[in-house]
């Protein structure tokens, strides 16, 4: 992806906030590639959520720069999980952002922690 003009800060490079929302976006584009998306994710009542999210910002970028970013799930809990983030600019592999998020699986109704499927679980290992 090409990083927008428009997420340059007044220090004209990235904003911390969109490093958020680029981690966030990654995340739900990784689990719709898996079959995993929001209406699917409806259909049963339940859904991840943020919990917590860990961010290191290594080197600062701007906006026209090529940016690519890799997303993972490192490890499985009871009722979460711990997805991992790399944010690299294109043009030198340099390392950007590096994050760690705590996504809690929840009922949508109640938004209380519940175990994780194990067809959820099967699509992210």
């Amino acid at each position: 992806m090409i990083a927008p003009l428009s997420d340059d800060d007044e220090n004209r490079h990235i904003s911390n906030i969109a490093y958020v929302r680029w981690i966030q976006e990654a995340a739900f584009a990784h689990a719709e590639a898996g079959g995993w998306g929001a209406a699917r994710y409806q259909t049963l009542g339940c859904s991840f959520v943020i919990r917590r999210h860990e961010i290191d910002y290594v080197r600062s970028s701007k906006g026209g720069d090529e940016i690519k970013i890799l997303t993972w799930v490192e490890e499985f809990r009871p009722a979460s999980a711990t997805r991992l983030t790399r944010i690299l600019r294109a043009s030198d592999d340099a390392e950007l952002v590096r994050a760690s998020t705590e996504w809690v699986w929840v009922v949508l109704a109640t938004l209380r922690p519940k175990r994780i499927p194990d067809d959820v679980l099967a699509a992210f290992r």
